[in-house]
């Protein structure tokens, strides 16, 4: 009996602790939607930025970052340069992924176009199938920034699917 009173003397103190500290000024809690925004990853000449959805981490390099998916199948390469050559810059950014294939680009999706520039989505053709598939340029009066992505197939109900086209809508170019 004494044992008893004890634990529930325990539990009460605990309840009220708990009930203390909501209302009364404890640690604030955590929403669920801070628990899954993705976090913006901005370049450090302030060139580009793009969104990396949890449980994805990035990879710095010389002139951009690269993402990587959680099970390291997905990989999302992203630079930027002050020239205005789209396709200049893209093909160089795609000989550092793959200098043994020589690419067919073809604009599939213009994303944007207005009076700053323009963001497209562009598929790659390539005989090499472990090559990035797709891209997006977005090209602004200071410059032109790229973004290729490189994965297996996503299937239709695959987080990743929904994080892959939310770095693809979220990528900008800042120049």
């Amino acid at each position: 009996m004494k044992n008893a009173m004890l634990l529930l003397g325990i539990w009460v103190g605990i309840i009220l602790a708990a009930y203390g500290m909501v209302y009364w000024g404890g640690a604030p809690a955590t929403s669920v939607d801070t628990l899954t925004r993705e976090l913006l990853y901005v370049d450090e000449e302030g060139t580009f930025q793009v969104p990396v959805p949890i449980g994805w981490w990035t990879e710095e390099t010389d002139n951009g970052v690269v993402l990587h998916d959680p099970l390291q199948e997905i990989t999302v390469r992203v630079a930027a340069s002050d020239r205005l050559g789209a396709f200049q810059v893209l093909g160089e950014t795609w000989t550092a992924v793959a200098p043994c294939c020589s690419p067919t680009f073809r604009i599939i999706e213009a994303l944007v176009e207005n009076a700053s520039g323009w963001k497209a989505r562009i598929s790659i053709e390539c005989s090499d199938p472990s090559v990035p598939q797709q891209a997006v340029v977005h090209m602004t009066s200071g410059g032109t920034a790229t973004l290729l992505v490189r994965y297996e197939a996503v299937a239709p109900n695959d987080r990743r699917g929904t994080d892959l086209e939310t770095i693809v809508q979220g990528f900008t170019n800042l120049q």
